[in-house]
């Protein structure tokens, strides 16, 4: 599985937070290391960026997928970083068109299942894109630590 760099995210919310708070950043939870998977504890910038994630989820994606493995009018989003590459998502969510034309065998396969139906392109700033990924990959997770994706 790719990762997502949220080093620069975290450090714009980070120099946000700190005019507004004297006592540094609060964290939530606990790290712990499993293989191939980073977790990291939930400090607020972090969660700020889940935030931000959501909106755009809420506001471009949720007309059509699920956070869950339900199928609507697209597949359920559960579990998509242990099917696809994070680069891969990001490629389809730009253009799916372009990645189905590569001929790139899941993206066909996947385009065929869904009667061809066509995904919008979403041509999100690199920030808005791994802040949509990083909720997309965090939304189910509760109380446990930020899956890192970078």
């Amino acid at each position: 599985m790719k990762k997502i760099n949220l080093l620069p995210i975290m450090l714009l919310f980070m120099t946000a937070c700190n005019s507004d708070s004297s006592s540094g950043q609060e964290t939530k939870g606990t790290t712990n290391n499993s293989p191939g998977v980073s977790k990291v504890q939930k400090p607020d910038s972090l969660t700020q960026v889940y935030n931000l994630g959501k909106k755009l989820y809420d506001n471009t994606c949720l007309q059509c997928h699920q956070t869950s493995e339900e199928r609507t009018v697209g597949p359920g989003l559960k579990g998509i970083f242990e099917r696809r590459s994070v680069d891969w998502v990001t490629r389809w969510t730009r253009n799916s068109q372009k990645v189905i034309a590569s001929g790139d065998p899941y993206a066909v396969k996947l385009f065929n299942e869904y009667n061809k139906t066509v995904m919008q392109s979403f041509n999100y700033d690199n920030s808005d894109m791994q802040a949509l990924l990083f909720y997309i990959a965090n939304v189910n997770r509760g109380n446990q630590p930020y899956l890192s994706l970078d």
